[in-house]
């Protein structure tokens, strides 16, 4: 089983999300007391790792999860670019994503922070 990172985030969320849940059910396995602990500490895990998430899973991480795949050979960024791939695009240290090249001068110029 080939799971992401973003995927194994969302497992560890879907998890808590049960445990944070599950209070009565849990009272019955561990105490009310112990209980009602489970519950809080998931529920407070569970914000950050939908958070974390959140934060993993943009645009620019998307572009980079990508082309980390197996059989990726590369993504090409045309002039509808935003400033987040235009960046990439141009960066010649990310390798197997560049720009077509007759979109060249747009995404420059988004890159720049311009309008197109």
């Amino acid at each position: 089983m080939n799971l992401t990172r973003n995927q194994w985030l969302a497992l560890i969320g879907l998890a808590l999300g049960l445990l944070a849940g599950g209070g009565s059910t849990m009272t019955e396995l561990f105490g009310t007391g112990m209980a009602a602990k489970i519950a809080a500490a998931a529920g407070f895990l569970n914000s950050f790792v939908n958070g974390a998430i959140l934060i993993l899973s943009g645009q620019g991480q998307q572009i980079l999860d990508v082309k980390a795949m197996p059989g990726v050979e590369k993504i090409d960024i045309n002039a509808n670019a935003n400033q987040v791939l235009a960046k990439m695009a141009l960066d010649p240290t990310v390798d197997k994503v560049g720009v077509i090249p007759e979109a060249a001068s747009a995404v420059l110029q988004t890159a720049k922070g311009g309008t197109q």
